[in-house]
């Protein structure tokens, strides 16, 4: 086994997500710190045809999960920053479109451009909106084979999954014009600095986590410069140019950093779970008190956390909210599933849990609003004297 990265075969095994359908084994390079999964590459068909399982809160994935639309406003503020003449950008190509929110975006965006669509999974594709604009291949990158280069290619969240990642760069570079822009973003393994972790952040189907030094090393490596960093604690996102001007990458390690990382997700995540089933009486109790009217913002990969693991029982006049996952489905757990704008008409609802990792101060104060007799928790509100 040798790093992508350096090409080192200094690799220690850290950490072993529970629950793993694929034997997903992470480790770390020992010497440029690179985080990336080993796994066995199985599939399990499902009746809908998809490669995904039901829930996802272990190492698990979902096809119900994987949505992009959230991510399309950081590359726009890249492209408003630096991209001055929108009609020069004519060819698009979306590296693993997913549901198409980017190119809907990229045709309104870019007036003159056309964009091409790569997505290996048929069924995302299955509902796009149809525009002579927009022109989708399903298969594989690499057996997407046409004479086109590219003004701008687009990377959201995919980067991650292929096996090698460097060989990816290095295929999208070949792709781009010698004065086109490349967009690359991936989840932050920083994300895991975070002491109220309860999924599973290493998952099935992503392959690496790069933090921003290893991710700006790769990219140079490639042959790109990295023009802008919009970056935050959960994404890391880069628009870039070609270049072949080199780093020196021996200062750019993170081993350590990474390492002490993985170490205390892993106290956190173990800490976490026994206090939320410990405490499972009182969650249950504020769900299914007669007295409360319930809504639970965020149907991600906590909620699965409290269905599979605690069993947990869903009262019969739930609204569910979740603004990402009510375009990848209607119906989940038996509920509809309806963004947060569609409810602000709902009456007597008197008691929220805000289960959204995004549960930031103005999603509280936008809630707080609409429902002022509303009493507000997260999860670690039942948890917080038990510590």
């Amino acid at each position: 086994m040798h790093c992508n990265l350096c090409l080192s075969s200094d690799i220690e095994n850290i950490y072993t997500p529970i629950n793993s359908l694929e034997s997903l084994v992470i480790n770390i390079c020992s010497d440029c710190g690179l985080v990336f999964a080993d796994k066995n590459f199985n599939k399990v068909k499902l009746n809908d045809g998809t490669n995904f399982r039901n829930l996802s809160c272990d190492a698990d994935y979902s096809s119900v999960r994987v949505g992009k639309a959230q991510m399309v406003p950081r590359a726009i503020k890249l492209f408003d920053d630096l991209i001055d003449d929108k009609n020069h950008i004519r060819r698009v190509l979306d590296m693993s479109s997913a549901r198409g929110h980017f190119a809907y975006k990229a045709i309104e965006y870019f007036p003159s451009c056309i964009v091409d669509c790569i997505e290996p999974d048929k069924y995302m594709t299955t509902e796009y909106i149809y525009s002579d604009r927009i022109k989708i291949f399903n298969g594989k990158y690499k057996t997407f084979d046409n004479n086109c280069s590219y003004n701008l290619i687009y990377s959201s969240h995919s980067l991650e999954h292929y096996r090698n990642p460097f060989e990816n760069l290095k295929w999208i570079e070949k792709k781009l014009d010698i004065n086109g822009f490349f967009y690359v973003e991936v989840p932050n393994i920083e994300a895991i600095n975070n002491s109220i972790n309860i999924d599973e952040f290493f998952y099935d189907m992503h392959l690496y986590y790069f933090d921003n030094k290893n991710l700006y090393r790769m990219l140079n490596q490639a042959n790109f410069e990295v023009l802008a960093d919009n970056s935050d604690n959960g994404n890391l996102a880069f628009l870039c140019k070609k270049s072949e001007i080199k780093i020196n990458p021996s200062d750019s390690s993170s081993f350590k950093e990474n390492k002490n990382l993985i170490e205390a997700y892993k106290a956190n995540i173990e800490k976490n779970r026994h206090l939320i089933r410990k405490n499972f009486d009182r969650i249950s109790d504020f769900l299914n008190n007669s007295q409360n009217k319930v809504m639970i913002v965020g149907a991600g990969r906590i909620l699965d956390f409290l269905v599979k693991y605690c069993s947990v029982n869903l009262p019969k006049n739930l609204t569910l909210v979740d603004n990402f996952l009510s375009e990848a489905t209607d119906i989940l757990y038996g509920f509809r599933v309806h963004k947060l704008t569609n409810v602000k008409d709902f009456k007597g609802i008197n008691a929220i849990l805000i289960l959204a990792k995004t549960s930031s101060v103005e999603l509280k104060k936008d809630i707080q609003a609409n429902w002022p007799e509303g009493k507000i928790y997260t999860l670690f509100d039942f948890i917080k004297d038990c510590q």
